[in-house]
């Protein structure tokens, strides 16, 4: 018997004599028997089923994003998607056909952000749905499929095979290395809905793999509560820097991705990324840039590295960013600019430059999107490489303070980095968020579609939202942070 309002995840079984209470949730791949007792409100995961130490939240609060479909939307996008797939037949011939259909498909997928209609959204899925009906079966297990992911965004290596077109999904979430091999039936998905609530985050298979079944990992914290609203942030992070990076690739007022710097008595907002360049500055202050090699990490659009080119001359400024697109996109808007260039590298896994050949490293708003501890270190480790003795490093993020009273600088700091000056610049912060309010909530209107919206609100800081409330009430502080490389002589004495 299953109570009302009960949610069943993907994979769930539900055993016979099974009892279950209203506002009961179940995840992937739970197993419920008439053993387990439930009641209003519980969360059960695992097998057998264990009670989560959290709640399901409260029916009023809770804003449902699975809607009612009208009958007439549904029988018009049938209608027209078998239309388009008899014309295109038609005109095309089945070789030539099926080269438009996949052509088709591809494209629509990647303007899927763009679609505000949800007419239009279930036409493009019933074309996609008749081209994994009538196409994809015979892909399976060769490289035509991977080529097919590929075109729709997952970053998949050489020399995989996967069974079918099904096997993956939310492709843009997806990062699969070399020689890695897929069983039938695997499922490999970067979305999940916790608490009725839609959640992405990126799925990541290393190289010589072999995958039977590939589900969620479950995290052990002793704070699991407080620890998933943080993990949940940094995954949205890492998944919405890059597509706001990539996507709007012809809005001018998007240039810069950071919160900005503002002064306590400055007040206007000119809508040019004036504080977000102050930002940049102010992480610059005491240090020369002039005649230095200099790397930037995660470099975003690219307008970061422009401005220190132009303002401070360094003899080359090279910026990283772990997805292509989004460096594309920096190589097409200032490809031009002399000095300047830009690579594909992840800094958690290698920095592809020699030892020693970097003078100044910057690092703005990035680390908070490192999923892990053991990530930031292996960042750190990497900056110790790469930087010349008496090189910098130099840090600007905002990051949780759990009472612990370690922090993100903290775990960077090691060996080879000394911290030479840290300041705490959470209230300039805020206030330059405070400034940019209405232009950043303005453009998130304008360009960003409605089920999307709640997500680049967080990203973008604006009031109300968990980011900007945590830094205002001093659950997390945004600091700037000078780190120089140790010289012999440093460790020595140490």
């Amino acid at each position: 018997m299953l109570g009302s309002h009960t949610n069943l995840a993907n994979g769930c079984s539900i055993m016979p004599g099974s009892c279950l209470e209203s506002e009961t949730m179940i995840g992937n791949l739970t197993r419920i028997s008439r053993k387990t007792k439930s009641k209003c409100g519980e969360v059960f995961m695992g097998i057998p089923a264990r009670i989560m130490p959290f709640q399901m939240p409260v029916m009023s609060t809770v804003q449902y994003q699975i809607e009612i479909i009208p009958f007439w939307h549904t029988c018009l996008s049938h209608y027209v998607s078998k239309c388009l797939l008899l014309c295109i037949y038609s005109f095309g011939g089945l070789v030539g056909g099926s080269i438009i259909h996949t052509m088709l498909v591809c494209g629509l997928y990647r303007c899927r952000a763009y679609i505000r209609y949800q007419i239009i959204e279930q036409i493009i899925t019933r074309i996609s749905q008749d081209h994994a009906q009538f196409i994809c079966p015979f892909l399976g297990n060769t490289q035509w499929l991977i080529r097919l992911f590929r075109a729709y965004g997952a970053h998949i290596g050489d020399n995989n095979i996967v069974p079918d077109i099904s096997s993956i999904t939310d492709y843009h979430l997806m990062t699969i290395g070399d020689n890695v091999r897929v069983h039938v039936r695997t499922e490999i998905q970067g979305h999940s809905f916790e608490q009725r609530i839609l959640k992405l985050t990126p799925v990541s298979i290393e190289s010589y793999t072999v995958k039977a079944r590939l589900s969620r990992p479950t995290i052990v914290h002793e704070d699991l509560v407080k620890y998933q609203q943080e993990y949940d942030i940094i995954n949205k992070f890492f998944l919405w820097y890059e597509r706001i990076a990539s996507i709007y690739t012809n809005v001018n007022e998007l240039q810069f991705m950071n919160y900005g710097y503002a002064d306590m008595d400055e007040y206007i907002d000119d809508h040019t990324g004036y504080y977000s360049r102050k930002l940049y500055g102010q992480v610059l202050a005491n240090v020369a840039l002039t005649d230095k090699n200099v790397l930037e990490i995660s470099c975003g659009r690219g307008a970061g590295a422009a401005w220190c080119v132009h303002t401070h001359a360094p003899h080359s400024y090279i910026g990283i960013y772990r997805s292509q697109d989004v460096i594309n996109l920096c190589q097409r808007r200032y490809s031009t600019i002399p000095r300047l260039s830009f690579k594909v590298a992840n800094a958690t896994k290698h920095l592809p430059f020699e030892n020693e050949s970097t003078g100044i490293i910057l690092c703005i708003e990035t680390t908070h999107a490192f999923d892990e501890p053991i990530a930031i270190k292996q960042f750190a480790n990497e900056v110790v490489r790469v930087l010349r003795p008496n090189g910098y490093l130099l840090w600007c993020d905002f990051c949780y303070m759990n009472g612990s009273g370690k922090s993100v600088y903290d775990l960077i700091e090691n060996d080879g980095l000394i911290i030479k000056e840290k300041v705490n610049i959470t209230r300039n912060v805020l206030h330059a968020l405070d400034i940019q309010i209405n232009s950043r909530a303005d453009f998130i209107e304008r360009h960003v579609q409605p089920a999307d919206q709640e997500y680049y609100r967080l990203f973008a800081g604006l009031s109300d939202t968990q980011i900007y409330e945590g830094m205002s009430q001093g659950r997390s502080q945004y600091w700037r942070v000078v780190f120089r490389k140790k010289i012999t002589a440093d460790i020595s004495v140490i």
